[in-house]
């Protein structure tokens, strides 16, 4: 498994000094229906330092960030590739190549 950030993405790490992104499965449950997809987000060093210590996230270094990922099975391709969306002043980062 392979972690491939787009330009987009490296250049806003870089200009914003963001050190950690977090892969979590997050779950919305209803009485109709539970959707399960994988949330990928920036955190802060403390929220990372909890994720690590308290709910046991492996972090993996990679050439750009750390990732923080959840020692739970998720299916990797051989290339996971990560960017960075932009609607307005919203910035959202994408994955591909990780799921449930």
């Amino acid at each position: 498994m392979e972690f491939q950030f787009s330009e987009r993405l490296k250049n806003y790490i870089q200009k914003t000094g963001k050190q950690f992104i977090l892969v979590e499965v997050v779950t919305a449950d209803t009485s109709d229906i539970e959707i399960s997809e994988i949330a990928v987000r920036f955190v802060s060093r403390r929220i990372a330092d909890h994720y690590i210590r308290d709910r046991h996230f492996i972090e993996k270094q990679t050439e750009v960030c750390s990732l923080l990922l959840p020692r739970y099975p998720l299916r990797y391709a051989d290339m996971v590739e990560l960017d960075l969306r932009s609607f307005l002043f919203i910035h959202l980062l994408k994955q591909k190549g990780m799921s449930i």
